[in-house]
């Protein structure tokens, strides 16, 4: 008898602990979604709505096996980081998983080399960034390559004359170099600048970096990722206003500054004033 107690007491038991671990799985996965539910939805709040992706550059692979790592910035920091919130997809490079980080998100590029890559970052389903194609332009640069940033604001100049002047000016910069195009912001100018810019045929890069206190923190941080030292090397701002010219001349970027009348800013050798586009054309052209 009192084994039969005995064993009914173990069958007991052992009724009693399979439902305590059924009820610790179904509690820990629980546990699991609700934590995966707020990272998205903190995500969501921060990065998902707020991505700006603008295009960058990069130095090409060393090797077969290099990599490039864009930062796409976002206009406010990411709530969660180390989030899968996308693919990054390009022709002729494998599928690269996008995670956000302390400054936006993260973009792999395998074996980049030397020109225009693009790039479409496809946001992951049930994601912050869910639905969502953001296309990129990534120019790898060589070292030893002369690189002309112009002010995209530049093709805005009313009139045929301005527009045939800025036609003729991207010629000769492409001609004595590579160039790449940068917007000092705000977030919303630099989209209808990237639209209308693209809608004429532009295909250079147009930076961005919604996250700059002055623009010419975007050109540090290009001169930081090409290693351009000492400052700038063989990069050439190209702008008509006058503020970024002395900023960036100050910075030791050599600088054109379009438009400057005699008298404005002391000609050196890193500020060359040019009364228009077609004088900086014929001065590259000398």
């Amino acid at each position: 008898m009192g084994c039969m107690s005995r064993g009914a007491y173990r069958e007991v038991a052992g009724f009693f602990c399979r439902w305590l671990l059924l009820a610790g799985a179904g509690l820990t996965a629980a546990v699991v979604a609700w934590g995966s539910l707020l990272a998205t939805a903190g995500l969501s709040q921060e990065v998902g709505t707020t991505i700006v992706l603008g295009d960058w550059v990069a130095l090409p692979a060393a090797g077969d096996d290099g990599f490039a790592y864009v930062i796409g910035p976002t206009e406010s920091t990411p709530a969660v980081r180390g989030v899968d919130i996308g693919l990054a997809v390009s022709t002729g490079h494998p599928l690269r998983i996008v995670r956000s980080c302390s400054k936006g998100c993260v973009i792999p590029l395998d074996n980049p080399q030397a020109g225009t890559i693009r790039v479409l970052l496809r946001g992951a389903p049930y994601s912050a960034a869910a639905y969502q194609a953001h296309p990129l332009r990534l120019l790898c640069v060589p070292r030893d390559v002369r690189l002309f940033l112009v002010d995209a604001r530049l093709s805005s100049r009313a009139g045929p004359a301005g527009r045939q002047a800025w036609q003729e000016g991207l010629d000769a910069m492409r001609t004595a170099g590579w160039v790449a195009l940068f917007h000092p912001g705000p977030a919303e100018a630099f989209r209808r600048c990237v639209r209308r810019l693209r809608a004429t045929g532009v295909g250079e890069p147009i930076l961005f970096d919604p996250r700059a206190a002055d623009v010419t923190d975007t050109l540090n941080r290009v001169e930081r990722t090409l290693r351009r030292s000492p400052r700038g090397q063989g990069m050439e701002v190209v702008t008509a206003d006058g503020h970024l010219a002395r900023r960036a001349q100050k910075r030791g970027f050599v600088t054109h500054w379009i438009g400057a009348a005699e008298g404005q800013g002391v000609p050196s050798r890193t500020l060359r004033r040019h009364r228009g586009l077609a004088n900086l054309k014929d001065s590259l052209s000398r």
